[in-house]
C-alpha cells in the first residue's frame, strides 16, 4: 500500500525503496507554473525586444543627428571657403585698384612737377621779356630824350 502526504504528493514502498510520485494535481500546478513561467519569460523577451528596438532607434536617430550636424558643418565650411575665396579675390582688386591709383597719383605729381617748371619757365621768360621790355622803355625814353635835346639844340642853333 501507500499514503497521500499533506502536500499533496504520495510515496508508494516497493521493497526498501521509496519512491516518490507526483498526482495529476501536482503535475497540473507544475505545467501550470511552467506555463506561467514561459509566459512571463515570453513578456520578458517581447519587452527586451522593444527595449532593444528603441535602442536601436535612439542610436540611428543619433547616427541621423550626427551625419545632419556634419552635412551642416561641411556646408559651413564650404560657405565659408567660398567666403574666403570672394574675400581674397576682393583684396586682390582692391590691391590692383590701389596700385593703379598709385601709379596714377604719381602721374599726376609728374605732370604737375611738370608743369611747375614749366611756370617756372614762362615766368622766368616773362621777366626776361619785362626787364627787355624796360630796357626798350629806357632806350625810347633815351631816344626821346636825345632827340627833344637834338630838336633843342637846332631851334636853339639855326643853321
Amino acid at each position: 500500500g501507500g499514503a497521500v502526504s499533506a502536500d499533496g504528493t504520495s510515496w508508494v514502498a516497493a521493497g526498501k525503496q521509496t519512491v516518490w510520485a507526483d498526482t495529476p494535481a501536482v503535475l497540473d500546478a507544475h505545467r501550470l507554473r511552467l506555463e506561467a513561467s514561459a509566459a512571463k519569460a515570453r513578456a520578458d523577451a517581447a519587452a527586451l525586444v522593444l527595449r532593444m528596438q528603441q535602442a536601436v532607434q535612439a542610436a540611428e536617430l543619433q547616427v541621423a543627428n550626427a551625419e545632419a550636424r556634419s552635412e551642416n558643418a561641411d556646408l559651413n565650411a564650404a560657405q565659408v571657403e567660398a567666403r574666403s575665396k570672394t574675400l581674397r579675390q576682393e583684396m586682390k582688386d582692391r590691391d590692383r585698384a590701389l596700385a593703379t591709383a598709385r601709379e596714377e597719383l604719381a602721374a599726376c605729381r609728374a605732370e604737375a612737377e611738370d608743369l611747375r617748371a614749366a611756370v617756372a619757365a614762362e615766368s622766368r621768360r616773362a621777366a626776361e621779356a619785362e626787364a627787355r621790355a624796360d630796357e626798350a622803355e629806357q632806350a625810347r625814353l633815351a631816344i626821346e630824350q636825345a632827340f627833344a635835346e637834338v630838336v633843342v639844340e637846332r631851334t636853339a642853333c639855326p643853321r
